[in-house]
């Protein structure tokens, strides 16, 4: 009889320090060997403050997305700003060439 799995070519024995999944094969360092072989259930106290860091990452990611929207929001008002300045200047030109036509027209008669 084999020491070797039907599906694996690592013996039976020196699995746990290995990691082995359909596309990765690499053997588990010392520092994993520890964190497999210690399993340990979440205590309340972890529990409430993954909550809590949950709540703070969603907090920071809110007040982020708020100051780009605020950021946002000047550039828009800046560019609006600008436009408004340009059409004026627009303005005051087509209004130049009226007064200038019309004063042309009156002189030729």
């Amino acid at each position: 009889m084999s020491s070797f799995d039907d599906d694996s070519l690592i013996v039976k024995n020196q699995v746990d320090e290995h990691r082995v999944s359909k596309f990765e094969f690499r053997p588990i360092t010392s520092d994993e060997k520890i964190v497999q072989s210690s399993p340990k259930e979440a205590t309340p106290t972890e529990t409430a403050q993954l909550h809590i860091d949950h709540k703070a990452i969603e907090s920071s990611i809110e007040k982020e997305l708020i100051e780009k929207l605020l950021q946002k929001t000047d550039e828009l008002s800046s560019s609006l700003a600008k436009l408004q300045i340009q059409f004026e200047k627009h303005n005051q030109k087509w209004k130049s060439r009226l007064i200038l036509l019309e004063m042309t027209r009156i002189k030729m008669g």
